[in-house]
């Protein structure tokens, strides 16, 4: 665990540094109320709002703490799936219960103020075409003011049994093989993802994605994201190299427009 001293040391030289605003990704929203408050007194005292993460459960075990925060503006809750079977896989508990704890947990933020964000696993243990559409539907549902997202990160023991070395995998460098579909496909529920709650685009369900042997993709009404299946981005940022493929001559938006 991290002392809330050295938090504010940072807070301190971002704000030094003219930022405005923080991304908190340790856990430190419901870890303990009074260090939150405090921390959120000082992050507003130097001008500067934050965005936090946590799990759906910790925001119902403390639900009146974010009506007394002045400076958090989102909160990201970790909202891995909707399948029955991977909430089974991921010890998430039964589906009726988990549903109705991410719905109560979105409600209390919305409640409050804050913007909702649902941070989404994708590309998780055994998880389907089936699971992702209902994971999707149900974000629908949920009215988000944003999605997150990343691929499955896998457990530090294969690595140090050298099944795979850390160069393979990263939050949205590219799936390993661990769903129960390619990893291509697992890509392409990405773009659904951020075409949908980026973009404010609206899926073609009709016929949501495309492939060829050269170029993956998503349509949707407004257009496609595409990705060259060849493409891989060292510093992780997938959703640039689709803006990057969007943007490429006119003669290629004319051909692959929908």
């Amino acid at each position: 665990s991290r002392e809330f001293q050295n938090l504010l040391a940072e807070v301190s030289l971002a704000s030094m540094y003219g930022y405005k605003h923080l991304w908190c990704v340790d856990n430190i929203v419901t870890v303990d109320s009074e260090a939150v408050l405090w921390f959120d007194h000082e992050v507003a005292a130097r001008g500067i709002e934050w965005s936090g993460m946590t799990r759906p459960e910790l925001v119902l075990a403390e639900p009146a703490l974010f009506h007394k925060l002045k400076s958090l503006r989102e909160l990201a809750i970790g909202i891995e799936t909707a399948d029955s079977k991977e909430l089974k896989i991921l010890g998430r508990g039964a589906r009726s219960d988990y549903i109705e704890t991410c719905r109560r947990a979105i409600e209390i933020v919305r409640g409050a103020g804050i913007r909702s964000n649902a941070f989404v696993m994708l590309g998780g243990p055994r998880m389907s075409e089936r699971g992702f559409w209902g994971l999707y539907n149900f974000l629908v549902s949920l009215r988000l003011d944003t999605i997150s997202w990343s691929f499955f990160n896998p457990s530090p023991h294969r690595l140090l049994n050298g099944e795979l070395k850390p160069e393979q995998f990263g939050f949205y460098r590219w799936p390993i093989e661990a769903s129960a579909v390619s990893p291509e496909r697992v890509v392409q529920w990405a773009m659904v993802l951020s075409g949908t709650w980026w973009s404010n685009w609206h899926l073609d369900e009709s016929d949501p994605f495309f492939e060829d042997d050269a170029v993956l993709g998503v349509n949707f009404q407004e257009g496609r994201i595409l990705m060259a299946k060849t493409a891989r981005s060292p510093i992780g940022d997938l959703w640039e190299a689709w803006r990057k493929q969007e943007r490429r001559t006119e003669h290629d938006r004319e051909h692959y427009s929908v």
